[in-house]
């Protein structure tokens, strides 16, 4: 029972996914968002720190569970 409710729940999830996607693309050449002479953002700089530290963090998570499991 348990493994249907989380089949059902991961397809209503994907098929909201799946409507939604179209409602928020922005085709619209007129849209002031569609700038490409925009700047950078600033987070650009900051998103391989970001990775390498969430990799290093998840390391140390999970070297520190198989201990307590062990």
């Amino acid at each position: 029972m348990k493994k249907i409710k989380t089949l059902f729940l991961t397809a209503v999830v994907i098929g909201c996914n799946l409507i939604t996607n179209n409602a928020f693309a922005d085709d619209d050449p007129g849209f002031p968002g569609n700038d490409p002479g925009a700047p950078v953002a600033a987070i650009d700089s900051w998103v391989f720190p970001i990775i390498l530290v969430s990799i290093v963090l998840s390391f140390l998570i999970l070297k520190r569970h198989n201990q307590k499991i062990v």
